[in-house]
């Protein structure tokens, strides 16, 4: 067996750097050497952003203390209504959701309209 460590220290990924919640995988691909006894290959390096985050308030409902409704998921994968007093306390306690959730949601959910929130809306 012969053991070959590589160590690349930096790679430039652009003045903004790789996005906050990215998943950054590399993959070691050999390619064919033209010399003999040299082996050649190529490191592919994935970055993959966060998805786009939305929460999903319902226009005009308000419950019995005041807070506005939120459709959310939770964290057993179903479908519920929690009251937040704005958009900012939604996101605070991760009442957030992706279009892959919003796409295999009930006809109750899909209606509803998503609002995107942002990275910096932590």
């Amino acid at each position: 067996m012969i053991e070959v460590r590589h160590h690349l220290s930096r790679i430039y990924v652009g003045r903004d750097g790789v996005p906050e919640g990215a998943k950054v995988t590399a993959e070691v691909q050999q390619v064919p050497s033209h010399e003999d006894g040299l082996l050649e290959f190529d490191t592919v390096l994935t970055i993959t952003p966060r998805p786009k985050r939305y929460v999903l308030p319902m226009e005009g409902t308000k419950l019995a203390d005041g807070t506005i409704a939120y459709a959310t998921l939770d964290h057993t994968g179903v479908w519920t209504i929690k009251g937040y007093a704005e958009k900012q306390s939604a996101v605070t306690f991760h009442a957030t959701v992706t279009q892959s959730d919003i796409d295999t949601a009930p006809d109750w959910v899909e209606a509803i309209t998503p609002v995107e929130v942002t990275d910096d809306e932590k």
